[in-house]
């Protein structure tokens, strides 16, 4: 009896596997860094914009590496893949309590932005797609919440410590619970095939053939260069884009709120808000996604952030707190569209088999236009005194990702229509 139920419930044991390890990586390594730029700063007699460099190269590193990664995953034994990735994940966060000069930083930050790539979104998002038959959307929705979960609930604790221990003893605390916490799930629990481990995949039984898709690991590519010529690659790809461009305002809350006379604390709060709101859209887009489809879900959600762009654009104007921290919630879930949303597009627009060749692509996408973006409102701001300009160009924007997700779902149902025929 013990044996059935672990052979039948052994996925979600995967999945929970998944999700602390990229809660741990992703949420301790990366979510909390911010809490560190002020005091490394001072330490090394450095500007702030120079140690926020960090940040830039360890997400232009993933955005580099995600396409090979993409290659990789299911060429190499996973547990090899995902023991580099957390080893350059936590030793690298280590290492970083021991720097001395910001080329240290710098490098540091290449490695720990390669380890994030090898151990989170795209190798997870792979590997809950082989054991998931059904319920597909609701297994990665938790899995990439578990950083939202981790950065709202460490935050708060390790910058207690960093004023207790010091920042560097508390780097290095945080790179030995990485290695841990992960590398025994890596070793004991994950595994790319429920083959692997005698089992089948949630769902396999009540889906019947359309499960032996699912174990279709040696089945190579057909036509990749097909796909991305295709029209699907490419509304999807351009709205992939096009909301990576208006997301880029959680950050600037602070500044937003205290423009419009509400204080920076209302702006910090917003931040927080705006988190819950991410956390909350993660789970609600997995779990939709299965019941609708994952473009309609995101167009639920995109729309969401549109009248959020809306809220914050009156608060501009009429500073009223319970608006702004409305609207800062409403803004938070789109911010999963580019972890559970993402994940769930590539699946239902592409092959199977083609998944962790074309992701990546997106994935780019994104960080490139959100790393174009960012400083761009700053600078809007700096010349206006306003965000009123960015928040509306944000708006318009929200408003076409709309109407490419829908020209997305058509494309995904005559897919679909016609892989049945």
């Amino acid at each position: 009896m013990e044996t059935s139920l672990r052979n039948k419930y052994y996925p979600w044991l995967v999945m929970a596997a998944c999700c602390i390890v990229s809660a741990i990586v992703m949420g301790m390594g990366v979510s909390c860094s911010g809490l560190f730029m002020k005091p490394i700063a001072a330490s090394l007699s450095a500007g702030l914009g120079e140690v926020a460099m960090y940040a830039t190269i360890m997400g232009g590193t993933c955005a580099l590496t995600a396409p090979i990664v993409g290659y990789m995953v299911g060429k190499i034994d996973l547990r090899l893949l995902l023991t580099v990735g957390v080893t350059c994940s936590a030793g690298g966060t280590a290492l970083l309590g021991r720097i001395t000069g910001l080329w240290q930083l710098y490098l540091l930050g290449a490695v720990i932005g390669l380890g994030v790539t090898l151990s989170t979104s795209l190798v997870m998002t792979v590997v809950l797609n082989n054991w998931f038959v059904k319920n597909t959307g609701l297994a990665i929705g938790i899995t990439l919440s578990g950083s939202s979960v981790t950065g709202i609930v460490m935050n708060p604790v390790l910058n207690v410590l960093i004023g207790t221990i010091g920042w560097r003893r508390v780097y290095t605390l945080v790179g030995v619970a990485i290695a841990v916490i992960c590398l025994p799930l890596v070793w004991g629990v994950i595994r790319m095939w429920p083959s692997q481990k005698g089992v089948r995949a949630w769902g396999e039984d009540e889906m019947g053939q359309a499960a032996q898709a699912v174990q279709a690991d040696a089945t190579p590519a057909p036509d990749l260069k097909g796909e991305l010529r295709s029209m699907g690659f490419a509304y999807v790809f351009l709205y992939v884009m096009l909301s990576s461009l208006a997301l880029v305002f959680l950050n600037h809350f602070p500044t937003l709120a205290d423009t419009a006379g509400l204080g920076t604390a209302v702006g910090a709060t917003m931040i927080s808000v705006g988190m819950v709101g991410e956390l909350s859209g993660k789970l609600f887009l997995g779990a939709l996604s299965d019941r609708i489809g994952v473009f309609k879900a995101a167009l639920i959600v995109t729309a969401m952030a549109a009248l959020a762009f809306c809220g914050l654009i009156f608060v501009g104007f009429v500073p009223v707190t319970w608006v702004a921290l409305g609207a800062a919630f409403l803004y938070g879930p789109a911010q999963g569209v580019f972890t559970v949303g993402l994940a769930l597009m590539t699946k239902q627009m592409f092959p199977a088999a083609l998944y962790s060749r074309i992701y990546p692509w997106f994935s780019v996408i994104g960080l490139v236009a959100f790393s174009a973006m960012f400083p761009l409102v700053g600078f809007v701001f700096d010349k206006t005194g306003s965000f009123f300009l960015p928040l509306a160009a944000g708006a318009a924007i929200l408003v076409l990702s709309c109407l490419c997700l829908i020209a997305c779902d058509r494309i995904a149902k005559k897919k679909a229509a016609e892989a049945v025929k």
